[in-house]
């Protein structure tokens, strides 16, 4: 089985727990960076093991290994 490669945009308590699911449950996915404009990124990076990418601008979409975005958004979001 191939390995997908994904970047979490978004670190808050959706992305955290989106973060730790894909990185310890999910077969087959490779969480390859992790990003948010908040410090808390780091704390999660550091957590589970994935790296703290640069800015989404310049990383998610250039990076030649990312195919996946994962982008959390709070339920309110979803349903208006």
């Amino acid at each position: 089985m191939s390995t997908l490669r994904i970047g979490i945009l978004g670190t808050g308590r959706i992305g955290a727990l989106h973060a730790e699911l894909l990185r310890h449950e999910v077969d087959g996915i490779h969480p390859e960076a992790v990003y948010d404009i908040s410090p808390v990124a780091g704390e999660v990076g550091a957590r589970l093991g994935i790296p703290v990418a640069a800015p989404p601008t310049t990383y998610s979409t250039t990076h030649p290994s990312m195919r996946w975005r994962s982008v959390p958004a709070p339920t309110p979001t979803l349903t208006s």
